[in-house]
């Protein structure tokens, strides 16, 4: 910047400067403003659902007429939320919130254990709800 005037110069070096804090003064109206999530609080969860047998065995039920459904990675989405829109019809909701799809297919792939997923297979052929299902302590 040897090319020009030293009065421009200096003009051009204090209008940057100006240029610059006001940048910082906005920046520090901008943080004081918006609300910080470590000041709001964390977001409180959601209710857990709780299972009794008999959405449990409709749930079961359901999967097993749907199998037809099944595909690479296991139940597609829709199959939950069909399965939550039955249980919701059946009425059978005896305490926690509605199920819903997400919590359909968190029971199936997170509350049972492989055995308990073949003794629901087998009810299909067998038409007979083993004594493993009719208990909550055969669920886990």
């Amino acid at each position: 910047m040897d090319w020009l005037d030293p009065h421009l110069r200096k003009l051009v070096y204090s209008s940057v400067v100006a240029v610059v804090s006001i940048c910082g003064q906005f920046t520090t109206v901008i943080m004081a403003t918006e609300p910080n999530t470590a000041t709001v609080g964390p977001v409180p969860a959601e209710p857990k659902a709780q299972w009794n047998v008999a959405e449990t065995n409709a749930l079961l039920d359901h999967l097993v007429s749907n199998k037809s459904e099944v595909g690479d990675g296991g139940f597609k989405p829709s199959t939950f939320t069909s399965a939550a829109t039955a249980l919701a019809r059946a009425n059978l909701l005896t305490a926690g919130p509605p199920k819903t799809n997400k919590r359909c297919r968190s029971k199936w792939n997170t509350g049972y254990t492989e055995r308990s997923k073949t003794i629901a297979m087998s009810q299909e052929l067998t038409g007979i709800i083993p004594e493993a299902l009719e208990s909550k302590e055969g669920l886990h």
